[in-house]
């Protein structure tokens, strides 16, 4: 041992250095203010002087890092195989490839603890913002994710679209009003404070996409690097998010919220939309698990006729419908869905005898109005429910609701109905 020591006496004084840093991070981790320390006064310095100088560069010098680093791996192991095969010694030739592979694999980790991992144990966004992270009550997260839903559909209005529909936000415009992101949020959040740069484009973004990486901060340079082959949708809160990680925050959870947060607050159509979007889907994961039939139901009327049904009644009124819904206990829920198979039963019922006065057709418009009322926490007034009836047939998605199952002509059937019932 004595003489394989002395042989290989640099890499194992190398890995003894290795260690014996390894060692004083761990120890030091346990203190939050040896982790501020060192995060404030040596860390968080370091990264953002070496994002400076990669800022002069024109790509992504972490890109360039990864690259390089697997052509030196690949020659490492031609050459590792040739010294092997060549060399008189093979068990300690293999020794001492080994011990130097894991020799540089560990002073990457010892560094990486020293640049990122520190901050993973020093003050939090949430310890130095006051923010209470303690539980959420479901019913807050209810109306957070509703309030959500409205604005997304908002802002989905104020971004380019394609021809398709899909959004067609310019990406070199979203990365170059990247440093105005977080401009909103210093006086609320001071310590945020810092002068911003574009995150870089990954040339290998293909690459990210099928790993499934939408961006990273890279500590060893100090960059951000956003995934340009994403939908374009994504890339606005991606650049908040990896930005966010530029001002030592580690946490993924918090990351998002401010990345969010600081979208929604600037004045770019295309972070607002993203900011939004971004926020539902978190939050609506949050929420699946909470009630998942009733939050279908108000996902799927929000996202099929939310748009049109608030520029018809005004958010307020669509807002309060969904909260009715969602309010339910299950007894309430499990009368209106039963209420919903018979008007359909009913409707098939007094189609087949064709006349929309006979007593079964104003059975029928009871039983939907009364349908209508248990949506909205009241049955509508005339006007409002005669609009609301006649706009079935404006939509093939209502027209498809009654017809698919009752036959062919229901929903004009149902029409009217409503009209013969109402002295229209």
């Amino acid at each position: 041992m004595k003489a394989l020591f002395s042989r290989y006496k640099k890499l194992h004084l190398w890995l003894l250095a290795n260690l014996a840093l390894l060692s004083v991070f761990l120890l030091a981790r346990r203190s939050r203010g040896a982790m501020n320390a060192l995060t404030e006064g040596f860390t968080n310095p370091l990264r953002r002087m070496l994002g400076r100088l990669c800022e002069c560069v024109p790509f992504s010098v972490a890109e360039g890092l990864y690259v390089l680093a697997a052509l030196g791996f690949l020659v490492f192991l031609v050459l590792g195989v040739r010294a092997v095969v060549r060399s008189r010694h093979r068990s300690g030739t293999v020794y001492a490839l080994v011990l130097g592979l894991g020799n540089a694999v560990l002073t990457v980790y010892v560094l990486f603890c020293l640049l990122w991992g520190a901050n993973y144990y020093a003050d939090s966004f949430t310890d130095k913002s006051g923010i209470d992270v303690g539980p959420v009550a479901v019913d807050d997260l209810e109306r957070v994710t509703r309030q959500f839903a409205a604005l997304v559909n908002e802002y989905a209005g104020d971004v380019p679209r394609a021809a398709d529909g899909a959004f067609a936000g310019d990406r070199a415009e979203i990365l170059a009003y990247a440093p105005k992101i977080y401009e909103n949020l210093y006086e609320e959040f001071p310590f945020l404070e810092m002068t911003d740069v574009p995150p870089k484009a990954m040339r290998f973004s293909r690459v990210m996409s099928a790993m499934g990486f939408t961006g990273f901060y890279f500590p060893f340079t100090g960059e951000c690097n956003v995934n340009v082959d994403f939908p374009a949708a994504t890339l606005p809160t991606t650049v908040a998010h990896e930005l966010s990680h530029r001002r030592g925050i580690a946490s993924e959870q918090e990351c998002n919220f401010l990345a969010v947060l600081a979208s929604l607050r600037c004045d770019d159509a295309a972070y607002r939309y993203a900011g939004a979007l971004s926020g539902y889907i978190y939050l609506a994961n949050a929420l699946y698990s909470a009630d998942a039939e009733r939050w279908r139901a108000v996902r799927e009327n929000e996202q099929h006729y939310g748009a049109e049904a608030r520029e018809r009644y005004g958010n307020e009124a669509v807002d309060a419908m969904n909260e009715r819904i969602l309010d339910m206990d299950p007894a309430a829920w499990g009368d209106m869905k039963e209420l919903e198979k018979a008007i359909l039963g009913q409707l098939s019922i007094a189609l087949v005898d064709g006349d929309t006065t006979d007593p079964e057709a104003a059975k029928l418009v009871q039983m939907h109005r009364r349908w209508i009322g248990l949506q909205w926490g009241a049955e509508p007034e005339r006007d409002i429910y005669l609009g609301l009836v006649r706009g079935y047939l404006a939509d093939p998605r209502f027209v498809s609701y009654y017809d698919e199952p009752c036959g062919k002509g229901a929903a004009a059937f149902l029409v009217a109905a409503v009209e013969g019932a109402l002295g229209e």
